[in-house]
């Protein structure tokens, strides 16, 4: 991996990404996602294959809804893997560093834990209380705790 690359990379996610923890479908847990939106293109078509080959991931494709809106494609990371990948891009951020730090700190806490297994009612209410601490750090109310 070339610094260069994940330099520019992270000026990219500094601007265009988003980061947050996200409540799963049942609201008994939360992931840390990352995520980059961008509208479909030559260039973001290969950025984004970049991205994919270096760290992983899933790319989305939305299509185009009405003939003034252009498809977009969309990048995600979870878990672990977008906790290692902040790692690597936190020293080069500077819009999302504070966020950046509030997620790994979370995910180290508690996104690969195994202690839910022993008490998923308590874990899972505890995962909740600090995620609600990080929407508020956020300075979100509702909705998932990200920041833009």
């Amino acid at each position: 991996m070339r610094q260069l690359d994940v330099v520019y990379i992270a000026g990219f996610f500094d601007g265009e990404g988003s980061v947050g923890l996200y409540a799963s479908s049942k609201a008994r847990r939360y992931n840390l996602r990352a995520c980059l939106t961008q509208v479909r293109s030559t260039e973001s078509d290969q950025l984004f294959e970049l991205i994919l080959k270096l760290f992983g991931g899933k790319l989305y494709y939305s299509r185009q809804y009405k003939p003034q809106h252009r498809p977009a494609m969309m990048w995600s990371l979870y878990g672990d893997a977008a906790a290692n990948f902040l790692k690597v891009l936190r020293p080069y951020l500077r819009l999302k560093r504070r966020d950046v730090d509030l997620v790994i700190s979370w995910q180290k806490k508690f996104g690969s834990s195994k202690q839910h297994k022993k008490d998923p009612n308590g874990w899972a209410v505890l995962r909740r209380t600090e995620a609600e601490a990080i929407r508020i750090a956020f300075g979100r109310t509702k909705g998932p705790a990200r920041s833009y």
